[in-house]
């Protein structure tokens, strides 16, 4: 798919559901997110079930990410701009990081 294709699909989504407001979104951002974690831990927690639980925390973050790409559109804000600011963010972040010298977090 590309951008416009995703821009649309998006768009159709938001549209089916207009009864969300914008904090309604953000519970279920935050709802699915959890989710993500969750599947995560487990994979973590029951190795035998790795797989499973991988597939479903890719799944859930998948989730997790249309529903930040419908929010972003709820508020005029373009999502792969977004995404590309918070990209450069994080390296500025990891560059002023590097400057202090990391702690390893144990």
């Amino acid at each position: 798919m590309n951008g416009n294709q995703i821009d649309r699909m998006v768009h159709d989504l938001r549209m089916k559901e207009q009864s969300n407001t914008i904090n309604g979104r953000m519970n279920i951002i935050t709802y699915k997110w959890g989710k993500t974690v969750h599947s995560i831990l487990y994979s973590i927690r029951f190795p035998d079930q790795k797989k499973a639980h991988q597939q479903n925390a890719k799944l859930e973050l998948g989730d997790t990410l249309t529903m930040i790409n419908i929010l972003c559109q709820e508020l005029g804000f373009n999502f792969d701009e977004v995404r590309e600011l918070g990209l450069l963010h994080t390296s500025e972040r990891y560059d002023e990081f590097e400057q202090n010298k990391w702690k390893k977090i144990e």
